[in-house]
């Protein structure tokens, strides 16, 4: 698949969840000093880079994230987010930090993310929490009750993902490989070898004989 075409395919992800495939509804971290506010309690995932979405059994491995809801300080708006593992992490702390603890989302404080090689691998993240707190207001809770929680967004992602391997035939595969590996196991487990007939040296080994 190529980039334009995972472009397309998330875009038609948006649309039947409900966001808007302009990018308005997602957040997304600039060069530099990023300030919102997380509305929901942060759901881990996990992400394969240029793969999508990791499920059960699905055949790789990916990275931890958490997707939220967040207040974007630039236009006071509620989108959507994808957090990496390590401000989820330091979301965490907060909660019991004897100067920031806080017990519901949305958090009482805003958060301040500086982004240093926004939009590559190698990006870093710099987390500070703002030291006003204050709630949000009315229009912004009402507003989000109406939207779709984060973690039933990720259990949709999941199984379309599953789905497209369903399609092209790799789930089945992995399945496959499954069934066959659990044999050879079985049959270990059935047909031990016995101690007895194991080639043991007789020889002692000379420790200056070992290459490292």
């Amino acid at each position: 698949m190529t980039f334009a075409e995972e472009i397309k395919q998330a875009e038609e992800e948006a649309q039947k969840q409900g966001i808007s495939s302009s990018g308005g509804d997602w957040y997304k971290f600039t060069e530099g000093d990023n300030s919102f506010r997380v509305l929901t309690k942060p759901e881990m995932f996990f992400e394969k880079f240029k793969v999508g979405i990791c499920y059960t059994d699905c055949g790789y491995q990916g990275s931890p994230k958490f997707m939220t809801y967040v207040l974007d300080r630039k236009d006071n708006r509620i989108k959507l987010a994808t957090l990496p593992y390590v401000i989820g992490t330091t979301i965490a702390k907060y909660e019991t930090d004897e100067d920031y603890k806080f017990e519901v989302f949305p958090m009482p404080y805003d958060i301040k993310v500086n982004a240093k090689g926004a939009g590559t691998k190698e990006v870093e993240y710099t987390v500070t929490p703002r030291p006003t707190k204050e709630e949000v207001n009315s229009t912004v809770t009402e507003d989000l009750h109406k939207k779709k929680p984060a973690a039933d967004i990720i259990i949709g992602l999941k199984e379309k993902k599953k789905a497209e391997h369903v399609a092209d035939g790799s789930w089945q595969k992995i399945q496959d490989e499954k069934i066959e590996l659990k044999k050879k196991l079985d049959e270990v487990r059935a047909n031990p070898v016995p101690a007895s007939s194991i080639d043991y040296p007789e020889n002692e080994i000379n420790p200056g004989e070992i290459p490292f």
